[in-house]
């Protein structure tokens, strides 16, 4: 077998592998419920989300994170709900949480167990997106993830987890204050191996969490001395081979860039041959599918920011694989 088919050969395989089934969070847009959302607390039926509490005897009992689903009742409906109005990202519904009490540590987390422990020595890729609910009377940048090798069950009454540090924290000055639209929340690390939980929220004591007053720009209620969050769409992925393109390295008739694109990519091919570019969000969902030949312009002003990936293919199969970042 020549270099080049190995390569192939090796591409078309991690591909495969990549974009099926490559999700790790079930349940991931909380869409599959035990029964609707009547009350307060109920984010235990988006199985197998829970949140790590168990003060009261059980993770049920403790609840105090939250579900809005479209068929929710009593204030836990979606779009209009006792906190807010939030069209869901995807599908019917989402979770949502309080990761910020002004002057006190007290949180809510949401935690989930992943569909298979992770790979020493792997690199993994997550994104979720919040939208801040409209009676929050704070916003804040500081909400991440922590993976850990069991369930961080506490029986502390919401005390927040200053002793956890979160693999993936989204950045101290993307100040999450948004009401209206869905704000990404991404990052990437290398597992230690054995991870079989995640667990979202604010690790930090409330005097250290970068915050935001929005009563003075009309948003939020003098009465919710709070920064409440929506939560939808949760990915982790094995995006080991997808951060260094590895394929191609004889062959350098393909030009991509730039890497962190703003308003446009560019591709460029050295010969007449047609070929297909397609891009892809990080639960394989195709976003983009143009056929070109010689150069294309790809208009990227649509797209939210985040991490991407993309394949190039002729009439042979797949040439290049790789991935771009919206700033």
């Amino acid at each position: 077998m020549t270099t080049m088919k190995k390569q192939f050969t090796i591409l078309i395989l991690l591909i495969c592998r990549i974009f099926s089934g490559q999700n790790l969070v079930p349940n991931y847009s909380f869409e599959n419920i035990t029964s609707c959302p009547t009350y307060q607390n109920n984010i235990y039926k988006a199985s197998p989300w829970f949140q790590p509490c168990v003060f009261f005897g059980n993770t049920t009992n403790s609840s105090s994170s939250d579900l809005f689903n479209t068929c929710g009742t009593s204030g836990w409906q979606c779009p209009v709900n006792a906190l807010g109005v939030q069209n869901a990202r995807t599908g019917n519904g989402y979770g949502g949480l309080n990761p910020y009490n002004d002057g006190e540590d007290v949180t809510e987390y949401i935690e989930v167990p992943l569909i298979s422990p992770l790979i020493a020595n792997k690199r993994y890729c997550l994104e979720f997106y919040v939208s801040l609910a409209d009676s929050s009377h704070w916003s804040i940048s500081n909400i991440g993830a922590y993976f850990s090798v069991d369930s961080i069950l506490d029986s502390a009454y919401y005390l927040t987890l200053t002793h956890l540090t979160p693999q993936v924290e989204n950045s101290v000055s993307n100040m999450l204050n948004d009401n209206t639209n869905w704000t990404l929340v991404s990052g990437y690390f290398i597992a230690n191996g054995g991870e079989k939980f995640m667990t979202i929220g604010n690790f930090n004591h409330w005097w250290l969490t970068n915050r935001q007053n929005n009563i003075s720009t009309g948003l939020g209620t003098a009465y919710y001395q709070t920064a409440y969050y929506y939560i939808d769409d949760v990915s982790l992925f094995d995006c080991t081979g997808l951060l260094v393109d590895e394929l191609n390295k004889d062959n350098e008739t393909i030009d991509i860039y730039p890497n962190l694109i703003t308003n446009e990519l560019t591709v460029n091919i050295n010969n007449n041959e047609p070929v297909e570019i397609i891009l892809y969000d990080l639960s394989s969902r195709k976003l983009l599918q143009e056929i070109f030949t010689k150069t294309k312009i790809i208009n990227t002003e649509q797209l939210t920011k985040g991490l991407y990936l993309y394949t190039v293919s002729n009439k042979n199969g797949i040439i290049k694989n790789g991935k771009i970042i919206k700033e």
